[in-house]
């Protein structure tokens, strides 16, 4: 499979093992230079096709977002940022129940390689961390891109990502913005600071 995305590097392998080895490389068929990859079949759960899929529009539309902070010289680093995304209100529920779990067991701010991220309904019921400090960056950059969703209809809407500047301080060990102000330890998150002490360090 590393074949097609670094080639010289798998042919420089090759090319310094036994000759045994290459031999039965060849003699079996293993090159992997003329294998085809088939995708595998045995192991996939249709039921998550759909949300890929709307991982992927979200996800999408937040790394175009974060390009454009990028461009601006905002941001250097995805976790140099938070994202607010916006569901339409009638939005469907599989979709918000979707957005919502993933954003509470934090595996939204992990696939969009982000500090934090929220899920709210519509900016007129937005009344989460993030979207309260919405009205206060006006002032401060946001960038804002558009993606699809399905809705409770059947038709199609619009939500929003929204990317903002983090509003808590860099970890020193994991790089993420979420160190409390009332944090001193050495600016280090509690996730950070927990995995310290499990190991026997101190902080």
């Amino acid at each position: 499979m590393l074949a097609p995305i670094t080639p010289l590097l798998v042919a420089e392998v090759i090319h310094h093992t036994s000759e045994p080895l290459r031999d039965l490389i060849q003699a079996r068929d293993h090159d992997p230079f003329r294998r085809i990859w088939r995708p595998p079949t045995g192991f996939l759960d249709a039921s998550l096709a759909p949300q890929i899929e709307w991982l992927s529009a979200a996800h999408d539309a937040v790394k175009v977002a974060q390009e454009a902070a990028r461009v601006e010289g905002n941001v250097k680093s995805g976790l140099q940022s938070e994202v607010l995304l916006t569901l339409p209100e009638g939005v469907s529920g599989n979709v918000l129940n979707f957005f919502a779990a993933a954003a509470s067991d934090g595996d939204l701010e992990a696939a969009f390689v982000v500090s934090r991220a929220e899920v709210v309904v519509s900016s007129i019921t937005a009344d989460g961390e993030i979207a309260r400090r919405v009205e206060k960056l006006e002032k401060r950059w946001n960038v804002v891109e558009e993606f699809r969703v399905p809705m409770e209809d059947g038709s199609v809407g619009v939500a929003i990502a929204k990317v903002l500047p983090p509003a808590r301080s860099k970890c020193d060990r994991c790089w993420r913005y979420v160190v409390e102000e009332t944090e001193e330890q050495k600016r280090l998150c509690g996730r950070c600071i927990d995995v310290l002490h499990n190991q026997g360090r101190e902080v």
